[in-house]
């Protein structure tokens, strides 16, 4: 139907509502297969474990017994997000949310609201069908169908209980990755102990990064440099950045790629503020390239001119540029 998002694009939904019930197996096959690694190369599982791995860390089990009220709550979120997004105009293109609006959706208290039936009578029509689905297909009782075998099922708990391995999505390729940890904490112990991109702290440093961003935004605001919203910048519960690895399986020796998840650290809003003020200005410079996908409409037209000598098309990869590139030449970019 057009202008109306489809019925079950919530993934993880789809799967707890509908696989339990329009299947009619004792077992359900995965369709998809991952690549299993091991580190190192010898390290034993089972044929079950490589099994179970082998569908992915997205995979997810199917519960015998549905959850009737979170499959309920859920779809009438869903239900809710359908009306909204034809409400306000909600459309799927590129967020071009300006530095004042992302302040205002900071500070602003989440609603429950929800727009009433009427506005549009083809989203109703899919909303009561939607329904009509869940009263039809949730299952009157305890169901016996598995997307697990019982070996796979023992075998993930075996896995769980491990306290000798890390499981982690390969750097690259999809692959599934089962870490020997007191290797991963040997690589990630060299990383760290590299002094030219760490130092090493006596204690947390939270609570003093959030006292410092507290007093920045206060002056701030004091002398006119930002608007009193900005206040919401603040993170009402930070805490401190989280370090892992996901393991480089194409390149010798495995190293791993250092990654530092700062979702709540005090300065996470500042940084997602800041990427507002400056994605306008970096998307007009003639050398951006979003990503893979936009880098290859750049050259989908692309010609060497007829006359330009020697032809060379190569690309260049420097090692943990982050942690190399002085912070000064950084916002130096931007000035």
């Amino acid at each position: 139907m057009p202008g109306v998002t489809p019925l079950y694009s919530d993934v993880s939904l789809f799967r707890r509502l509908y696989i339990p019930t329009i299947l009619h197996c004792d077992t359900i096959q995965a369709q998809d297969t991952k690549l299993v690694v091991t580190i190192p190369p010898d390290l034993e599982l089972s044929s079950s474990e490589r099994s179970v791995l082998a569908k992915g860390l997205n995979f997810v089990p199917l519960n015998p017994l549905p959850d009737e009220f979170s499959i309920r709550r859920d779809v009438s979120s869903f239900c809710r997000k359908l009306r909204l997004r034809h409400h306000f105009g909600i459309t799927d293109q590129p967020d071009n949310t300006s530095p004042e609006d992302f302040l205002n959706t900071l500070g602003s208290t989440r609603s429950s609201w929800t727009p009433k039936s009427g506005e549009n009578n083809i989203l109703d029509s899919v909303i009561e069908s939607i329904n009509k689905d869940v009263d039809r297909l949730l299952p009157p009782k305890r169901t016996t169908l598995s997307n697990l075998s019982p070996e796979e099922r023992e075998a993930l708990l075996s896995l769980k209980r491990n306290k000798n391995l890390i499981i982690k999505p390969a750097d690259k390729g999809g692959a599934v990755v089962v870490w020997q940890k007191d290797l991963y904490v040997a690589e990630a112990d060299k990383q760290l102990s590299d002094q030219t991109a760490y130092t090493e702290l006596p204690s947390d440093p939270t609570s003093d990064s959030q006292a410092l961003v507290k007093k920045t935004l206060t002056n701030l605001i004091r002398n006119n440099q930002l608007p009193k919203s900005a206040t919401s910048l603040l993170h009402p519960c930070p805490q401190i950045s989280n370090f892992y690895l996901l393991p480089k399986i194409h390149k010798a020796n495995n190293p791993g790629r250092p990654i530092v998840s700062s979702h709540s650290c005090p300065t996470v809003l500042i940084s997602e503020f800041l990427d507002s003020v400056l994605f306008p200005l970096v998307s007009a410079l003639p050398s951006f390239v979003q990503d893979t996908p936009h880098f290859l409409r750049l050259i989908q037209d692309f010609e060497f001119p007829e006359n330009c000598g020697e032809r060379l098309l190569f690309t260049m990869d420097v090692s943990s540029l982050n942690d190399k590139t002085p912070k000064f030449l950084q916002l130096l970019s931007f000035a």
